[in-house]
Order: structure tokens, then sequence, then C-alpha cells
């Protein structure tokens, strides 16, 4: 399971290379004839205040249609203590293949990330994530909504597979 850093937080530090890019918009290509379920089985977490938001649903849509079961779960660091973080990181990572967080804190994700094992993405369909620069900037003759889908279920599809 390959997971490159820069899909994790929605304004890494880390530029992604040419070849990741490359790979991201194969995948996205691909996927561009119909997402096949070619996640079957795999299981992730949306934790968000929202779920009705466009960002979350946007989410649930991308990861759906690639088969993915994704639970929804309130999306609420906020209570827990620091020294909390590791357990909660660990119990995710036993339960789910990813976990996409919404509205929390991107040092909180990294914590629980640490401890977890698995993919924490931070906000991965937002507008604020270097995926929606790419999807305005992907001259694939598609509209941007389904561009950035596309986008979110390759970066998913390269890091569970």
């Amino acid at each position: 399971m390959h997971s490159p850093s820069w899909l994790h937080l929605p304004a890494s530090t880390t530029s992604p290379s040419t070849d990741e890019l490359q790979t991201l918009l194969a995948h996205a290509q691909a996927l561009q004839h119909g997402p096949a379920q070619v996640l079957q089985g795999k299981r992730l977490a949306l934790m968000c205040a929202d779920a009705h938001s466009q960002e979350a649903q946007l989410f649930l849509q991308a990861a759906r249609e690639l088969g993915v079961h994704v639970s929804l779960l309130p999306a609420s660091t906020a209570h827990c203590r620091p020294e909390e973080l590791p357990e909660i990181g660990a119990m995710l990572g036993r339960l789910y293949d990813a976990v996409e967080w919404q509205g929390v804190s991107a040092d909180a994700v990294c914590q629980l990330a640490a401890a977890s094992g698995i993919p924490m993405f931070t906000a991965l369909a937002g507008q604020q994530h270097r995926l929606f620069s790419l999807a305005k900037n992907w001259e694939a003759g598609l509209p941007l909504a389904e561009r950035h889908r596309r986008l979110i279920q390759a970066a998913l599809v390269m890091t569970l597979i």
C-alpha cells in the first residue's frame, strides 16, 4: 500500500513528484470510462460534522462508486485529551482501511495517523486540497465536479491498492 504524503493534507508542503502526478492522472483517466468496483471490500470512515455538506457528499459518492463501504462517524477530537489520540488512532486502524477527516485539525489527524498504521486524509474532497487545483487544470473534457471526483477516486485507488 503506497500512500503519497501530499495526498493526506489539504495544503501539504510536500509536492508531488512528476511520476506521482502522472500515476494519479493515469488512474483518473482510467476511471473516466466508469469506475469499476476496484475497492470492493475496503472499509473507510468519513469523520465529519456535517454529512450533508458538499464535501462529504462528494467523498461518499467517489468512494461508493469504487465499491468502498463508508461508515459515517461524527468528527470530534475537540473533547479528546492529546494523550487519548494514540489510543483512538490505534482503534481506527483496527476497524478501517483508511479515514477521511473533514473539519478536524491537520495536527490531530497526524497524531491519529501515527498511531493507526492506516492512511488518514484531511479534507481530500475539499477545495483547499491540492486535488481540487489539479482538477481545475486537468484538461479531460469533463465538468469540473466530475474531474474532481475522478481525482479523489484515483487518490483512493493509489492509496488502497
